[in-house]
């Protein structure tokens, strides 16, 4: 076909559906699935095919594993254990307000979406019609805390939630619907938008922050999209803030469909952010803060923030925003005159080594030209002796500024040392930009002129940031429970193979040659695999198959058990319908090197080569991803191992961030996960092993007669062969190493769909640093473990570092060594928060001062002294109290002019009598005459002879 598809793309897909069929082999083998996952995911591949354009299909077969996830578990929810777990996490807040809440979102939510029993769905239903149908109406509206969630509003989550079960079942053709606990969370701040326009009094007030921790792979971008969805069609603006440009446009990308067919209009562009019209906008943090400084700088703040009054906030990881990035952002821009005299400064320093101090052509402009020459100076001695990857990183041949905290690349980041670099690696042909802060931006300013701020985030934090959200945003925070801690365990079956050394099948095998089941005991948590018999039927329990419940009594005469049920129902069952059994549950990755929270080593070498020696060895048996500090330690890691392997290919990735080409950074994410090839097999497009090598050596193609459901045959033989065994992958394959930062140690998905590397304890994260938050943490170990895979990790420090050995002299008795950094860390983030009220403050006086500067700066025109007075102030101001910052303000950068009287003119028409000059009043448009001033004097401030206003 003539559209641009490649054998290689053709490769790449093969690739990708032998990893789906290994994965499907492996859950109906040895996990013992229904056979109708394999029937519903040959069905996602055959829509693929048709729907999709060829050079598209490998990106979207690698959401495969995502689909075969959501079918194993749809229908093992349990609804009343998702609304326990929600009121256990919302009691455990000892917020009175969220607890009123989640009663409130238990009465509308009452009956699963689509009935009872979910897993009946087919590929011919109608499923936004069955969602639409089967779903009760509720009666009348709910109140909570003066908020009313009227029927029309269930309605419109009813119509959300079919429009994104449809837009799954486009894209995928299998049934598929969102979670409880997207559902709950989803009406949980539907609730709160509801009463967007209320804030509440007393102890009935309405938290005007809602923030929500949700774990890493439990869907968090479509509750996202089901929010500014219902805030939408509520007729309010949605924006959702992602911090990363890339992720905001996936994001985007992904749900575009629900907003389509919801008739909702939505952007990923800036400019959508002051469209009224535009209903939903995906953007990131600086797109916010760019149109507030447009409107600080335009004299349109009033108006801007009257407008956010009709809008809603919605934060994707809360924490990158509001924490890292701190209470106030200063603003700078280019001074083209300043601009000029320091790129001559610079040309007679790499020239002559030294300034011409000509003072006959500077004097004019006084201690800005003095100053700016020491700066020039300072920068030109202070550039040589920065370091690459730790004050700065080269990208596209592009110098760009580190964040000294957080270590990543400031894109818009300018320093005038940086400015000198840039000459110095361009032999002087750049022409270097002279920048100062000119306005002062409140974060916090700017986030809460919004009718609301709802945020999803992978961790809240500890209690001091808790508390810190709470009185500044104004916030209440819960916790969204894990997806699988909410699914019933899979009734116990008998596996499908046997022992290779005996003739028996699993049909034919006596009953003396099956395990015998562990006898029960009250207090038992067990799972319900038969409700009734013939002739012993109860009504009562009747759709109770699967369940899980707790025994309170045992009968030995009977063989009885009575059961009590999560809604609280005690049934009676025979003993033998029941099973050992338990909720699924998530499993928490498995920390390597006991429970002492890491190895210490004694210098960075020896940390770093005993990483290296670890990646080494386990990437015979999985993905190895390392995250250092800065992207120095990455090169500096990365030359390491490939100097330990003898290699110079991919097989050792450094993941840093490339603003010339922001897409690397995806790609290699997705590579990151892909198996190398052993030697004898070829590799294609990412390490894709060749079609040609079965992953079940056992059989060959020829074996079945029938026509194989996938492309990759090998995985339907797998399910009818029951001798079959699961290779030994390191006979086989071996894994990429990952080196990278916490840019990549945060809010990416490294995708691992090879069972064997479940079974080998899934993909190993190496952390060289424990962070000092604990949010940072709980980002990091999000990168492995996810959905139901497993996940290991491992810490390796150095004793040289001061935070590490601050927290082994604090250590406490049987403390980890990981859990007393973190406890430090928590207690230095407390201390740094505590101080933080003061400058808020401070930051938004300067705020309204910056939008009062402006004001005068565009329509006046200020002079070079008082730009350079705004900018010494915009420097220091954190040094200063709030009553000297506004009387530096009023004095030194806009001085008081003479205050005179003006006289209305009555005739509009009316000449102008000599000697007198008119103003036009802008509060009420009456225009004022007052004597006028002599040639060359300064315009006085005049007073409005109708209003008063001072013009």
């Amino acid at each position: 076909l003539d559209c641009g598809f490649k054998i290689f793309d053709l490769l790449d897909c093969a690739h990708e559906l032998g990893n789906a069929g290994s994965l499907l082999a492996f859950k109906l083998e040895r996990k013992g699935v229904p056979m109708a996952l394999l029937k519903y995911t040959e069905q996602a591949v055959q829509t693929f095919i048709r729907q999709t354009p060829p050079t598209r299909w490998a990106e979207v077969f690698r959401g495969l594993d995502t689909i075969i996830f959501a079918l194993e578990y749809m229908g093992r929810e349990d609804l009343q254990m998702a609304f326990e777990q929600f009121a256990a996490e919302c009691r455990s807040t000892q917020n009175e307000a969220l607890m009123e809440l989640i009663n409130c979102v238990r009465s509308i939510y009452r009956v699963p979406l689509a009935g009872d029993h979910p897993e009946a769905l087919s590929a011919s239903t109608d499923i936004a019609h069955a969602i639409l149908q089967s779903s009760p109406q509720l009666p009348r509206r709910v109140v909570w805390r003066g908020v009313s969630f009227e029927p029309s509003d269930w309605r419109r989550i009813l119509e959300i939630s079919a429009a994104a079960a449809q837009s799954l079942r486009q894209r995928y053709n299998v049934p598929m619907l969102p979670h409880h606990t997207q559902m709950i969370t989803l009406l949980m701040f539907a609730v709160r938008a509801c009463g967007a326009r209320l804030g509440g009094t007393g102890p009935k007030r309405l938290p005007k922050t809602m923030l929500a921790r949700v774990g890493t792979g439990e869907g968090k971008s479509l509750i996202i999209a089901m929010i500014a969805a219902f805030c939408a069609k509520r007729g309010l603006r949605a924006h959702v803030v992602n911090d990363n440009r890339v992720l905001a446009a996936r994001d985007f990308e992904g749900n575009r469909g629900i907003f389509d067919a919801l008739g909702l209009r939505s952007s990923c562009e800036r400019s959508g952010l002051t469209d009224k019209a535009c209903h939903i906008v995906y953007c990131t943090g600086h797109d916010i803060e760019q149109v507030c400084l447009e409107s600080l700088t335009n004299g349109r703040v009033e108006e801007y923030e009257e407008g956010l009054k009709e809008a809603i906030l919605i934060v994707d990881e809360v924490d990158g925003l509001i924490f890292d990035k701190g209470v106030v952002t200063p603003k700078t821009f280019e001074d083209r005159e300043f601009s000029e005299w320091v790129t001559t400064w610079f040309a007679q320093l790499d020239f002559q080594g030294e300034v011409e101090r000509d003072w006959e052509d500077f004097r004019g402009q006084g201690e800005c030209s003095i100053r700016i020459q020491k700066e020039v100076e300072q920068a030109w001695q202070d550039f040589p002796t920065k370091q690459e990857g730790v004050d700065y990183v080269i990208r596209g041949g592009v110098p760009y500024l580190l964040d000294p905290k957080t270590n990543l690349i400031q894109e818009t980041g300018w320093c005038l040392w940086l400015e000198a670099l840039k000459r110095h690696r361009l032999e002087g042909s750049y022409a270097a930009k002279y920048k100062y802060i000119k306005a002062i931006l409140c974060r916090l300013q700017c986030f809460m002129s919004y009718a609301c701020i709802f945020g999803l985030t992978g961790s809240l934090g500890r209690a001091s940031e808790k508390e810190y959200l709470r009185e500044h945003y104004e916030a209440a925070s819960f916790n969204v429970p894990f997806f699988l801690d909410t699914c019933r365990a899979a009734p116990p079956r008998q596996p499908r193979s046997v022992s290779k050394n005996s003739n028996e099948s699993p049909r034919t095998a006596t009953k003396e040659s099956q395990p015998q089941a562990e006898p029960f005991e009250v207090g038992d948590r067990v799972v319900i695999n038969i409700e009734n018999e013939n002739g012993v039927v109860e009504l009562d329990r009747v759709g109770t198959r699967g369940l899980v419940g707790s025994i309170i009594d045992l009968r030995a005469d009977t063989e009885d058990a009575v059961i009590e049920l999560s809604d609280g129902r005690l049934l009676t069952y025979k003993q033998s319908w029941l099973a050992h059994g338990r909720f699924q549950g998530k499993k928490p990755p498995r920390m390597l090197g006991g429970m002492d929270g890491g190895f210490l080593l004694p210098s960075r070498d020896a940390q770093e080569n005993a990483v290296v020696e670890m990646a080494v060895k386990k990437r015979k048996e999985v993905p190895v991803l390392v995250v250092v500090k800065d992207p120095e330690t990455v090169h500096r890691v990365a030359t390491a191992l490939r100097q330990r392997l003898g290699l110079a290919g991919d097989e050792v990735l450094e993941l840093v961030h490339n603003p010339s080409n922001p897409e690397e950074f995806v790609e290699l994410v997705r590579l990151a996960t892909e198996p190398i090839a052993a030697p004898g097999q070829d590799e294609t497009a990412g390490g894709a092993v060749s079609s040609t090598a079965s992953p079940y050596p056992n059989r060959s193609r020829e074996a079945s007669h029938e026509k194989p459901p996938l492309a990759n045959s090998d995985v339907w033989l797998a399910v009818e062969d029951e001798n079959v065994q699961l290779p030994d992958a390191t006979q086989q394959q071996t894994w990429r190493v990952t080196i990278t930062t916490a840019e990549g140690g945060r809010g990416h998905d490294y995708r691992v769909v090879d069972p064997g590397v479940d079974e080998r304890g899934g993909l190993l994260l190496i952390l060289t640093w424990i962070p000092w938050s604990e949010r940072e943490w709980v980002q990091f170990l999000g990168r492995t473990g996810r959905q139901d895979h497993a996940g290991q990790f491992a810490v390796f420090l150095n004793s040289e570092d001061e935070l590490v050995s601050k927290s082994v002299a604090a250590r406490c008795p049987g403390e980890s060594l990981a859990r007393a950094i973190l406890r430090q860390g928590e207690a230095e983030a407390g201390d740094i928060l505590k101080g933080k009220a003061a400058e808020i403050a401070k930051g938004r006086l300067m705020h309204r001062l910056t939008s009062r500067f402006w004001a005068l700066h565009k329509i006046d025109k200020t002079s070079k002294r008082q730009d350079w007075e705004w900018k010494r102030l915009c420097e220091n101001y954190v040094e200063f109290t709030s009553d000297a910052i506004q009387q530096v303000f009023c004095n030194s950068v806009i001085p008081p002019r003479e205050l005179i009287l003006g006289f209305c003119k009555t005739n509009r028409d009316a000449p102008t009598r000599p000697g007198l000059a008119e103003l036009l009043c802008r509060n009420c448009n009456t225009i004022n005459l007052f004597p006028k001033p002599s040639a060359g004097g300064e315009q006085p401030t005049v007073r409005c002879g109708n209003c008063g206003e001072a013009t």
